[in-house]
């Protein structure tokens, strides 16, 4: 069984890299609303350069995978963030 767990922004690119709008004497308005989404399957056409086996797991540690990410992964990052400034 194939899938794709992706973490991605739902206002992307507009509010989450770009502001949504910027009016006058006022800061541009952000949105940077982050989920993340389980797909069955793949998409062929972003995997162009092939693919590769890292290994096997069974329905209960995706299970738990898909637990963690539900429980703590998303709450503790609930805005997409495209790269740090430091």
């Amino acid at each position: 069984t194939v899938f794709t767990l992706q973490y991605y922004a739902v206002d992307f690119p507009f509010g989450a890299l770009f502001p949504i709008s910027v009016e006058d004497g006022a800061g541009p308005v952000w949105n940077n609303e982050a989920v993340v989404a389980f797909t069955p399957g793949e998409d062929p056409h972003r995997w162009t350069k092939g693919r590769s086996l890292v290994g096997r797991t069974t329905g209960a540690i995706v299970n738990a995978l898909c637990d963690w990410v539900v429980s703590e992964f998303t709450p503790s990052h609930p805005g997409y963030q495209l790269f740090d400034v430091l």
